[in-house]
């Protein structure tokens, strides 16, 4: 049981470091050479930023029960 709380504690850290990199991918893509971001229209930017904040969320509380999920596979391995 604790070799899987350790699979998806990993597999939860890993998507919370993609979401961060994900993000940031999106934020330089879309900033042009004064470090300004530039979207199409007042709606995609509305859209991008809710997207972005939930993918944000969802990476920092996956990140959170991920170490919580490692720390407790690797306590529970000890017994």
């Amino acid at each position: 049981m604790a070799g899987l709380f350790l699979l998806v504690g990993l597999g939860m850290i890993a998507f919370a470091v993609w979401a961060g990199f994900w993000i940031s991918r999106r934020h330089f893509e879309r900033t042009n050479s004064a470090g300004v971001q530039e979207f199409k229209s007042f709606g995609s930017s509305v859209k991008a930023n809710a997207l972005e904040g939930l993918v944000k969320f969802a990476g920092v509380a996956s990140g959170f029960v991920g170490i919580l999920c490692v720390v407790g596979a690797l306590f529970g391995m000890s017994k």
